[in-house]
Parts: structure tokens; C-alpha cells; sequence
């Protein structure tokens, strides 16, 4: 089936939990954050949400932190878009999770959860890359399988497991309830990115590259393609379609047609719900593709 595919997969984990992934090249999303808001240690109570049950979700990346761990994990503070906030030795962010509790340490991020949200593990007592963080508040918590996760005043840590590089923060407000610490033990919370800006793989059987733009338009969403012109003209019918790659299911939401690589769109729905479940977006190379959908 000739189709341009641009997919986008979006899964709920705990209240909403953001991943995007790609049926040809994964996409490298770049979030357009709101200023952030230092929050102090004492304004994070260990019962602030209540815990959920993660729904199921597919984690396709490989988790920054390898099983088993032979080496002492290393804590370092960093400078980010945020801010200066906790990552690890190599500048890969490090996020709390409000779910988890302090007295005693305990995680309540498992099996789904927990595969997009690996946690940061240690062999040994952890160690300090640089100087700012206060050595008093590191802590470990014994996991489920065993294994020892690192803590920073009382708080396990995590990755995000689309943070693909040093100093990015695609986890932050991930469903209002994933932060990222500061040296102090407090936190830096904001609300959920009012634009997110994802740069698309071309689908399998065309060469179809380029862009999408969630922007949140407070009860709606616009939703804007920018991929690389088909024929000269030519519209080519685009949805939102229920499912993930590599075989969307029903469509969920009809675009606007692009017609030589462009398309704007609003929505009716906030950007929060659209982001909840999963999602493909789909341009298809003529109407007659379209209509097998």
C-alpha cells in the first residue's frame, strides 16, 4: 500500500504519559516550554496525587540505565531550558514521581510505568559528578526485583525514556505529575507545553519527511503539517487515526488536505486529551488511499 506515513505515537502512562515514536525514523520531538517555576522542597508533599494504575503502553527505547548495573550511579547538577536541575553523570535529565512516597522511600512506578519511565539504579552508594548538590539528601529504595534505586530528598528518581539527549527535558509535566529537581530537593513544575513541535520520518513506501506542530488553543488544538510537497496541486487527504504503527486503525480526527506540503487544522478537543491513548497521523498519497481507511 503506497501510502505517506507520518506517524506519531502518543501512550497514556499513569494519568498521561507522552512517547512519539515513528514507523520509519523515529521522530525527535522538541517541546516549546512555558517559563518554569522553582517550587521548594517543602511545597512537594509526599501524598499530592493520589497513585494511579498505568494503563498498558509499548516503550520502544532502550533505557538509559543498563540491567544489571555493576557501577555506582553518579548524581551531577546541570544547567537546562528549566534551569539547573538533577541528572545523572552524563547530563541526562532525572525527574520525581508525586505518586511515590518519602517516609519510607518507596517507588510506585512498575512494569509499564516503570518501562517508560526507567528508574536510576546503583550498585553502591551513589556519587556526586561536580558540585551543588547536597550529598545529604541522597537516599537509595529497595525495588521490587531487588534492585536499589537511587532517591534525592526522599524522591526515587527516573528517566524518561524519550530523552534522547543530555539536557533534554521531554518529561516535565508529562501528565501534570512528572517533575524535575532542583539542588535543594524541591522541584520545578509547569504546565503541560503549550506547543509541541515533532519533526516526522518519511513513511515506508514514500519520501515524505518533515514536520508536525501541536499548539493548544486553550478547549481546541491546531494541528499543522509541513512535510515535504507531493505532486504539484495535488491534495492529499490526512487524518488522525486511532492505533499506532505500523497499521493505524480508524480515523479519529480529519485534517485539513495538504496540497504541496501544507495543512493547518483546529481541533476541538484540548491538547492534554489528544495526547491521552494513541494516536497515528497519516498523509496519504491520494483519496482512494485514504477511503481504505
Amino acid at each position: 500500500m503506497k501510502i505517506a506515513r507520518l506517524i506519531i505515537l502518543i501512550a497514556l502512562v499513569a494519568f498521561a504519559l507522552i512517547a512519539l515514536a515513528a514507523c520509519a525514523p523515529a521522530p525527535t520531538p522538541t517541546p516549546v516550554p512555558p517559563p518554569a517555576t522553582a517550587v521548594p522542597a517543602t511545597a512537594v508533599p509526599a501524598t499530592a496525587v493520589p497513585p494511579a494504575q498505568p494503563p498498558a503502553a509499548t516503550a520502544t527505547a532502550v533505557p538509559p540505565s543498563p540491567t544489571p548495573v555493576t557501577k555506582p550511579a553518579v548524581l551531577a547538577l546541570n544547567e537546562t531550558k528549566l534551569g539547573k536541575i538533577i541528572t545523572d553523570g552524563n547530563g541526562m535529565s532525572l525527574y520525581m514521581y508525586p505518586p511515590d512516597t518519602r517516609n519510607p522511600i518507596a517507588s510506585t512506578c512498575y512494569d509499564a510505568c516503570a518501562r517508560n519511565w526507567p528508574p536510576l539504579l546503583t550498585a553502591g552508594k551513589p556519587e556526586l559528578k561536580g558540585t551543588g548538590l547536597d550529598e545529604k539528601l541522597i537516599g537509595t529504595t529497595q525495588r521490587r526485583d531487588g534492585t536499589t534505586q537511587v532517591a534525592y530528598n526522599g524522591w526515587p528518581l527516573y528517566y524518561w525514556a524519550r530523552d534522547r539527549n543530555p539536557g533534554d527535558t521531554l518529561g516535565q509535566a508529562v501528565g501534570d505529575i512528572w517533575w524535575v529537581m532542583t539542588a535543594d530537593g524541591g522541584t520545578i513544575t509547569s504546565a503541560a507545553f503549550p506547543t509541541i513541535e515533532l519533526i516526522l520520518g518519511a513513511g515506508r513506501d514514500a519520501d515524505q519527511n518533515g514536520k508536525a506542530r501541536l499548539v493548544a488553543k486553550g478547549d481546541k488544538t491546531d494541528v499543522v503539517l509541513d512535510i515535504k510537497p507531493g505532486a504539484a496541486g495535488v491534495a492529499q487527504p490526512a487524518h488522525i487515526h486511532e492505533g499506532t504503527c505500523p497499521v493505524p486503525g480508524a480515523v479519529k480526527y480529519p485534517l485539513t488536505n495538504v496540497v504541496d506540503g501544507k495543512s493547518t487544522t483546529t481541533l476541538d478537543v484540548k491538547l492534554a486529551d489528544l495526547l491521552k491513548g494513541g494516536f497515528a497521523i497519516n498523509a496519504h498519497l491520494s483519496a482512494a488511499e485514504a477511503a481504505k481507511y
